[in-house]
């Protein structure tokens, strides 16, 4: 089902949608990216759900835009998204990677507006795992580093650690391998 506040695949659809693409791009190269708000909880504590909603719907929008051609979106509860994306050839992980989202400046129809900001946990495959739990759980891990060390960047999991990285622009090519599904 879809997401009945966003119009983006709900938990359950993504999930379906995962599995799916598991069975019919086995072998393809590609990308899991865990996107979180930043500060979320203060919009809404501060401006009432009614604001967090429009904030929710516009980053699902924003999401929608930005990976409309390389991947699919869904939101998995709250203020966290979750974005997949296969690549189909070994020269095309060499030359490209996720974009990488940054928040855009989300407005409500008062007029006011608010920069908002974004935290991204990505994760790769094979290297990563192959199955949308492994690759999930650690992507999630990659977020929450990214959210320790100041929030409004990514970071790339790595097993030996964490590779941080920082881009506050919309889309940008990262060094990936392979996402085999």
């Amino acid at each position: 089902e879809l997401d009945f506040l966003t119009g983006i695949m709900g938990r359950k659809l993504f999930l379906h949608t995962c599995l799916r693409s598991q069975k019919s791009h086995a072998g393809a190269a590609g990308w899991f990216l865990v996107c979180d708000l930043d500060y979320f909880k203060h919009i809404n504590d501060k401006y009432g759900h009614s604001v967090g909603d429009e904030v929710l719907k516009q980053f699902a929008e924003h999401l929608q835009n930005t990976f409309r051609f390389c991947g699919s979106v869904g939101r998995i509860g709250g203020d966290e998204f979750v974005v997949f994306g296969t690549i189909s050839d070994e020269e095309g992980a060499a030359q490209s990677g996720p974009p990488v989202p940054e928040a855009d400046t989300i407005c409500e129809d008062s007029g006011s507006c608010w920069k908002m900001s974004v935290s991204v946990g990505i994760a790769l495959a094979p290297q990563h795992g192959r199955s949308f739990a492994k690759l999930y759980a650690k992507a999630d891990k990659a977020l929450y580093q990214t959210k320790d060390k100041g929030k409004n960047g990514y970071t790339i999991y790595e097993e030996k650690g964490i590779k941080r990285e920082y881009d506050k622009k919309a889309c940008v090519s990262l060094e990936t391998q392979a996402f085999l599904m």
